[in-house]
C-alpha cells in the first residue's frame, strides 16, 4: 500500500489510491498531498461533500490483524451526530471493507462496494468498519450506522483536545470487528479515507499520515 509520505505534493495522488464517491449527485471532497511538519500527508476537505479515497487489498486478517495510522482533525464538522442520519458527518473517518474470501477481485472501481454497502442491509459476509473522530462519544465506543447495517463505527479519538494535533493510533482491527459485529471477519478487501459534510452542509477539513497494517 503507497503510503501519502511517498507522493509529492501538486502532483497528483498515489495511483493505486482509487477515487470513490456515494452518489453522483454528491459533490466531491477536495483531497490533495501537501507537506506538513516535514512530511507529505494527505489533506481533505468536505465541503457539503461526500466521497473518498480506497485502496484494494486482499488480506488475511488472522495474519495481518493491526492497523496503525495518524490523522489531525483541523475542522470538525459542526452540529455532526454519528447516531443520527441526517446529521452524519465526520471530518475524518478510517474505513475497512471486508469482504468473503471467494468474492472475484475487482480492481477497476472502487467505488460501488463502499456506495452499496453505505444503504444496503447486512448480508453477514461484507461490512464496512469505520473508525471516526467523536466530538462526545468516548474512544472505545461503538456506534450503529443510522443508514445502514453494513456500516458500525467505532471512536477512535475524542473530544475537542483532539482537535488541532496530530492523534496516532493502533488498533487490533479483527478484535474491533467481533466487538462490532459479534463474529469474526471476513477478507479484508480494502481500506479506505472519508472526510465528508453533505448531510449537514457545514465544512470539514482532516489531514491523514500514512496508513500500515501487519502484527
Amino acid at each position: 500500500m503507497t503510503p501519502f509520505s511517498a507522493g509529492i505534493p501538486g502532483q497528483g495522488l498515489p495511483g493505486d489510491w482509487l477515487p470513490f464517491r456515494l452518489a453522483f449527485w454528491k459533490p466531491s471532497t477536495a483531497y490533495e498531498l501537501i507537506e506538513h511538519g516535514g512530511t507529505v500527508v494527505l489533506r481533505g476537505v468536505a465541503r457539503r461533500s461526500a466521497s473518498g479515497l480506497a485502496h484494494r487489498l486482499d488480506l488475511d486478517p488472522e495474519a495481518l490483524p493491526r492497523i496503525a495510522w495518524r490523522w489531525q482533525i483541523v475542522r470538525p464538522v459542526p452540529g455532526a451526530d454519528h447516531r443520527r442520519a441526517e446529521a452524519e458527518d465526520a471530518p475524518a473517518r478510517l474505513v475497512l471493507e471486508f469482504d468473503r474470501i471467494d468474492r472475484p477481485q475487482r480492481r477497476e472501481s472502487a467505488g460501488p462496494d463502499f456506495a452499496r454497502l453505505l444503504t444496503t442491509p447486512y448480508d453477514g459476509e461484507h461490512a464496512l468498519l469505520m473508525y471516526v473522530w467523536s466530538a462526545t462519544e468516548p474512544v472505545g465506543t461503538v456506534i450503529p450506522s443510522p443508514r445502514s447495517t453494513h456500516v458500525k463505527m467505532i471512536v477512535a479519538t475524542s473530544g475537542a483536545e483532539a482537535v488541532g494535533r496530530w492523534e496516532t493510533m493502533s488498533r487490533d482491527y479483527n478484535v474491533d470487528f467481533r466487538a462490532a459485529f459479534g463474529h469474526a471477519p471476513s477478507r479484508l478487501a480494502g481500506v479506505a479515507v472519508m472526510s465528508d459534510s453533505d448531510n449537514t452542509g457545514e465544512l470539514g477539513e482532516a489531514l491523514y499520515g500514512d496508513i500500515l497494517i501487519g502484527r
